[in-house]
């Protein structure tokens, strides 16, 4: 650790010459209608108090470009008819030209006067039919979150409500559901979990994510009441959208750190005109921080590696609309390798050989059309992808033999399709619906080896394919300026076993004056599992295996929230919602000696018949008070209040494993601008997490052995909370703009105080032993990013 800290000072040092000269940078973008996304022509967009003004208006395509001074910027945007809307502390730097996409909303009625404030661009979503439970991030946010890593999934822990899996699994529990609630979406449609090291079946979450945020355009997490264009989710949604490169110039970036390197490209494609391409290639390993002892991998012995490999080519067209080709391809491998030596073995571990290795790609086009009323468009997005996991669990046994008790080879190939009309009627009533088909073929093997009875088991073994169908309808009303009304209605159908869910949405948004917002939502949402449950092998009365789990149905949540917003100042908003979650049709084995329920799984499969006649409840009390960054600074902290229960089948209410009951977060950072040109700056960010442990239930070590499995004690599930979860991030930087480049040394320190959160226990069948897992300790990730 304090070897790590003096090099990051000398770092700092050796990069810190003074340069005195003045830089500008080229700042561009158009300016859309945030309903028809039509371009608005004769738009102004200006800076805020900057004496002399700069200021520039949009063109016949609803572009425009102007000349910036480097530094933080704020800018109003204007065109006549619609609200005013703001860009809040645009970092401008010599290496990188500005390119924004900025989302005007008509007026309902003639405006005196609009208040500008910093936080307005942050109190509702980029999808603009989302204004309950919503939250918007965007690429800014990610080098300001200590712990970030670059990884959406790590972000959004800071938001109320919601808590990140200790460890290397970054799954996201939100508000006390699993994290198989959660969904991913790309480009507006729905993709296979996006995170390197997934965590199995039905899993959402994994070690890092293979899009880094450094390529995403601001995007938006939903926690509660999503828009009925959004379904297979009961949780949370994270909605992504790839950035566009630069269409004028050729521009790159190169990241060269501890623990891996990225190179990016982009610029304009074969001189066509607005054309362009962004691509990203990223390596990484933790190769050097083991062998430097900076990082305690724990039993892995094999450091973890992985290559991602993301774009987007943009191809507008006035005539024929704007077409886009995005991929995204990953892969990733580690494990651990068995001591040759039974004089060194200790424990299990020592002869354990464990390696798992996963890799995805996912392959699109997104076409957007805009109709000649100038009031319609249609987004139509069309993804192939292809998953594969492997993972493979062996015990060296005395004469040096490896005996295998866990084999996973899953292999998933999803074709989606998803279509989008989108028309406003009137400055009052905007209409949108669609269809999403999606067909998976999948090859399923997963073995056991039962020790007691020396043989291999087979848990499932398929060949198969399904169709899933969604259908949607929703209509946002303005009633008044200050009151919007959506309203939905989403429909799902699932082929492997033609069950079906309506879904009814409404949403209600009352902005009382400028500061005082109150938010109502309440809806139906459903999920349907992985397609290794409804083939899973299952044991019948008889005794006989078979695939038991054909029927089950969408596993369902009706949401109700209620909100309300301050706007305290220009930058402060305090931010409250109140919710209750009830959920039914939960897979549970309906047995009054059981008390399993799909709820406490946050991947894995269930080998038990189950049946669609669970329940749970979720309720709870959030807080924020949230100052966005301005002036060079930032802060916010979070505190969620809540309860979580599930009733399975004896009849009995428990907690959920992820009743942790609360959770606080509290961010912090400044930047100081300096050097006589203002040329430099030096941040410094803060985040400290603070939780109440999630549940767990005592194992049987000696029922476990008897039945060469894990069993628990009954009597006494979820009772406990495991210890409370503490964590502490701090990054700091130093960026330097030179004429035609800019440089930005960090350190994301992640866990400085080197806390082991213990995550669960588990059985090993090999060693006859309960064992404790721990989360990962102290990481540190130094960069060197160049931008020219």
């Amino acid at each position: 650790m304090k070897k790590t800290v003096v090099s990051i000072i000398i770092l700092f040092c050796f990069f810190s010459k003074v340069y005195t000269q003045s830089f500008s940078q080229t700042m561009k973008g158009q300016i859309l209608d945030r309903e028809t996304k039509e371009p608005l022509p004769g738009a102004t967009i200006q800076i805020i108090d900057e004496t002399p003004l700069i200021a520039t208006s949009t063109n016949a395509s609803g572009n425009f470009m102007m000349q910036v001074p480097i530094g933080r910027h704020s800018f109003v945007v204007s065109f006549i008819g619609y609200e005013d809307g703001t860009i809040s502390n645009v970092l401008v730097t010599s290496g990188k030209e500005i390119d924004l996409t900025i989302e005007l909303i008509q007026s309902v009625t003639n405006i005196n006067e609009v208040e500008v404030t910093a936080s307005s661009q942050k109190t509702q979503g980029m999808n603009s039919m989302a204004t309950v439970s919503v939250k918007q991030f965007n690429t800014e946010d990610a080098s300001r979150y200590a712990g970030g890593l670059f990884d959406p999934s790590r972000m959004v822990g800071a938001f109320a409500g919601v808590g990140t899996v200790d460890g290397d699994m970054s799954e996201i529990v939100v508000r006390g559901n699993s994290p198989r609630g959660i969904l991913w979406r790309l480009e507006g449609i729905e993709i296979p979990n996006p995170n390197h090291f997934p965590d199995g079946q039905g899993g959402s979450g994994g070690s890092l994510s293979m899009i880094s945020s450094d390529l995403l355009s601001n995007f938006d997490f939903l926690t509660a009441a999503f828009p009925a264009e959004y379904g297979n989710a009961t949780s949370g949604i994270m909605d992504l959208n790839l950035r566009k490169g630069n269409a004028s110039k050729q521009e790159y970036s190169a990241i060269v750190g501890d623990v891996g390197t990225q190179l990016s490209a982009e610029g304009p494609l074969f001189k066509l005109k607005d054309a362009s391409y962004l691509i990203n290639f990223r390596y990484s390993s933790m190769d050097l921080v083991d062998k430097l002892n900076i990082v305690d991998l724990g039993n892995s012995n094999i450091a973890p590696q992985f290559k991602d490999l993301v774009f987007n080519v943009n191809l507008p067209s006035k005539k024929l609309g704007k077409l886009e080709l995005f991929g995204v391809a990953g892969n990733n491998y580690t494990g651990t390798k068995p001591t040759y030596d039974s004089t060194q073995w200790k424990d299990w571990d020592d002869r354990r050989d464990e390696v798992e290795n996963h890799s995805l790609y996912i392959a699109g086009i997104k076409h957007l059309y805009n109709f000649s009323n100038h009031n319609s468009y249609i987004k139509t997005v069309f993804i192939n992808s292809s998953q594969h996991d492997a993972w493979t669990k062996s015990f060296l046994l005395q004469n040096y033999v490896l005996n295998q008790e866990q084999k996973e080879l899953y292999t998933y190939d999803i074709n989606r399709l998803s279509v989008l009309v989108n028309h406003r009627i009137n400055e009052r009533v905007s209409l949108r619906t669609g269809f999403i088909i999606g067909r998976t073929n999948a090859n399923m093997l997963q073995t056991r080896y039962l020790w007691l009875q020396n043989k291999n088991d087979t848990l499932i073994n398929q060949i198969t394919s399904t169709n899933c169908i969604q259908w949607y309808v929703q209509n946002k009303y303005r009633i008044s300026e200050n009151i919007e009304c959506i309203s939905g209605l989403h429909y799902s159908y699932l082929a492997v076993n033609q069950k079906h869910s309506l879904e009814p949405r409404l949403s209600l948004r009352y902005n009382i004056n400028k500061k005082n917002t109150i938010t109502f939502g309440t809806g139906i949402h459903s999920k349907i599992e992985a397609l290794s449950v409804y083939d899973a092998y299952t044991i019948n009365s008889n005794g006989i295996k078979e695939m038991g789990n054909q029927n089950v149905g969408f596993t369902k949540a009706w949401h109700n929230v209620l909100g309300y917003e301050l706007i305290k100042s220009k930058a402060v908003r305090l931010r409250t919602e109140i919710y209750y979650q009830y959920l039914f049709n939960v897979p549970i084995v309906n047995n009054p000696n059981s008390n399993f329920s799909i709820i406490n799984l946050s991947y894995g499969l269930p080998f038990e018949k189950l049946e669609n006649k669970g329940y749970g409840k979720n309720y709870g009390l959030e807080l924020t008070l949230d100052h966005f960054f301005y002036n060079s600074f930032y802060y916010m902290a979070t505190l969620s209040l809540f309860n979580s229960k599930f009733l399975a089948g004896d009849g009995v209410w428990y907690n959920t494993s992820y009743n942790c009951n609360y959770i606080s977060n509290f961010m912090f950072g400044k930047e100081i601008e300096f050097g006589k040109e203002k040329n430099k700056t030096f941040g410094f960010n803060l985040k400290a997490m603070y939780r109440g442990g999630y549940r767990t239930t005592p194992i049987d070590l000696q029922a476990s052995i008897a039945a060469d499995r894990t069993i628990y004690v009954r009597e006494e599930t979820n009772k406990k909370r495991l210890n409370d979860a503490f964590e502490m991030n701090a990054g700091i930087n130093y960026r330097k703009n030179c004429e035609k480049y800019s440089w930005i040394i960090s350190a994301d320190l992640q866990n400085i105080f080197d806390h082991k959160n213990i995550l669960y226990s588990e059985y090993r069948g090999g060693s006859k032993s309960v064992i404790t897992v721990k989360g990962i300790g102290f990481i540190p990730v130094i960069n060197l990013k160049v931008e020219f």
